[in-house]
């Protein structure tokens, strides 16, 4: 047996069966999850209703204010058990008479809801209940919200010794982020943001800066379709391909991610510098100081074999990498093809990647780049409760 709360401050001895309902109303919260609303339990009397909204309708809200009312069996105090979308929100509820409601405490995502309630009658009847209601953040957008966090930290000196002249006698540094977003018919515009600003009566190094400061944002528009989806994304982006080509490149500039069906396409144009003098978009044609690529490829047998291609291109100033160069910048590209399968179900999961490089680290030699290669085959899989794994690789020494 156990105690569970029921509405503020009260508390109720748990039925014998009573687990065996929270257990029953798990699984159907997940199952009325995955396969949208559901009917009730075979030959069971509607015993709960939607008050408001209206079961089926379609409100304007971001947290509406759910009322359920009860009809038919007395229910057993302490065996009520609520999820909503697979969420429990039994203790958050406020009982009444005639039935409880709930206001969820945060932003409750645009789109289809689904409350599972399950509970006990007098007579040891386990009871459940489906019930849905769509909601949309305005009229106008399904979904329309931002949120938005900020702190002030101010630091001041009262006594320091005269030798600490680095140390500043006062500083403030300020963080505001912010994240807005609208979506409607599939169509989706986000931006993030993170803004600071920082002063003290002391110089800074950079990349610190005095003064208000965009220190990152991203701008994304995504739509999805009933075949393919399109996904651009521009400010600060990051872009991973392969580990012989390019992963976990964080850079100011813009990404385009297509698929349509079993095909899929990648476009990137990213600056070389981590930390750009300027504060545009990043993208640019500009070989030199950017990072332009472009991969795609096609997903047969069911999504079970992917074939993909690669090719980026670029270059950059002096020590933009973080490297020493003699004199000019460095400049490169690289090709790359991969082959990867999962026929058996996991059993055996295949992967073959081959790369060819041309880099030139000291452009301003006249000497050309340096042409190399690199590949890898990976097998590996599961066999009932055994994993076994395979690796072969190559890296050039001018990859």
């Amino acid at each position: 047996m156990g105690e569970a709360k029921q509405g503020k401050g009260r508390r109720a001895r748990l039925p014998g069966g009573a687990f065996f309902i929270f257990a029953l109303c798990l699984v159907s919260a997940v199952s009325a999850r995955a396969e949208g609303p559901a009917a009730t339990l075979t030959g069971q009397k509607r015993w709960a209703a939607l008050e408001s909204p209206q079961e089926g309708a379609v409100i304007i809200a971001k947290r509406p204010r759910i009322t359920v009312v009860f009809s038919g069996p007395d229910i057993v105090p302490g065996s009520l058990f609520v999820t909503l979308d697979s969420t429990d929100i039994t203790q958050l509820v406020n009982m009444s008479g005639k039935g409880f409601e709930y206001k969820p405490p945060v932003l409750l995502p645009a789109g289809a809801h689904t409350l599972v309630i399950c509970a006990s009658d007098s007579a040891g009847n386990h009871l459940q209940q489906t019930l849905s209601f769509s909601t949309r953040h305005t009229a106008p957008f399904e979904e329309a919200y931002s949120k938005n966090n900020a702190s002030v930290v101010y630091e001041s000196t009262l006594v320091k010794p005269a030798a600490a002249t680095s140390v500043p006698y006062s500083s403030v540094d300020g963080i505001l982020t912010s994240e807005s977003r609208l979506g409607n018919n599939g169509l989706e515009l986000t931006l993030t943001t993170r803004l600071r600003y920082f002063d003290q009566d002391k110089p800074v190094s950079f990349p610190l800066k005095k003064g208000l400061d965009a220190q990152s944002w991203t701008f994304t528009t995504a739509y999805a379709g009933r075949r393919g989806r399109l996904l651009l994304s521009m400010g600060d982006v990051q872009v991973n391909e392969t580990r012989y080509t390019v992963m976990g490149l964080a850079r100011k500039g813009g990404v385009l991610n297509g698929e349509y069906g079993d095909f899929f396409l990648n476009v990137y144009s990213l600056q070389s510098a981590q930390y750009p003098s300027s504060h545009g978009i990043g993208i640019s044609t500009d070989q030199d100081d950017h990072i332009i690529g472009v991969s795609g490829g096609v997903r047969l047998f069911n999504r079970q074999v992917e074939l993909r291609t690669l090719y980026l291109t670029g270059g950059a100033s002096d020590s933009t990498f973080g490297l020493s160069t003699a004199g000019g910048g460095m400049k490169g590209d690289v090709l790359g093809f991969v082959l990867g399968s999962n026929l058996l179900q996991n059993r055996l999961v295949t992967r073959f990647e081959t790369d060819f490089s041309k880099f030139d680290s000291d452009t301003s030699s006249g000497l050309g780049g340096r042409n190399d290669r690199a590949y890898k085959f990976r097998a590996g899989g599961t066999l009932g409760m055994y994993n076994y794994d395979a690796l072969y690789e190559y890296i050039g020494k001018d990859y």
